[in-house]
């Protein structure tokens, strides 16, 4: 009987370790160089299975903050991001390395992400980098790369929009 018991808690321990994880405190922001502009988002939904290493970002483009308001309305306009029509972007990938993560252990793990990301109703393949930051039983996913807006089809503005922007992603589950 004491070791089924055993055997049912060991079990059950095992289950709620793997379980994925969802959070809504996740951060997107980029930067356009030539314009010095930083727009801000803090209504991301995120979700990571420390199992399988899914991972994936929900981002709502109407959310983004800028410090220019007009900017910020620019910015959702039909011509440049459209957010009516197409209100979110999204990344689903896995991460590559998850095997070298221990999520039971605090540490600081390099990761690879491969996967999808889809802005404008455009889908492309997406490779990252990035660490999964683990201190007292918290996970951090984190990431910064660079992202060519022209291939999502966000054209408009580019002579005084950077075509390369500089993207940072965070989220604490």
């Amino acid at each position: 009987m004491k070791k089924i018991l055993l055997s049912f808690v060991i079990a059950m321990i095992s289950m709620t370790s793997i379980a994925q994880l969802t959070t809504k405190d996740a951060f997107v922001s980029f930067y356009s160089k030539m314009d010095d502009v930083t727009a801000e988002n803090t209504s991301v939904k995120s979700t990571l299975d420390p199992k399988t290493g899914d991972i994936s970002f929900t981002v709502s483009i109407s959310a983004f903050s800028f410090a220019n308001k007009t900017m910020q309305e620019h910015f959702n306009q039909e011509g440049v991001m459209n957010s009516a029509e197409f209100p979110i972007a999204k990344y689903e990938g896995t991460i590559v390395n998850n095997a070298e993560v221990d999520y039971t252990a605090d540490g600081s793990y390099d990761v690879k992400v491969n996967g999808t990301m889809t802005i404008k109703g455009v889908t492309k393949e997406f490779s990252a980098t990035g660490k999964i930051v683990i201190e007292g039983g918290k996970i951090i996913a984190k990431s910064s790369f660079d992202l060519d807006r022209f291939e999502f089809g966000v054209n408009a503005k580019e002579k005084s929009i950077s075509k390369i922007l500089a993207i940072n992603v965070e989220a604490k589950y």
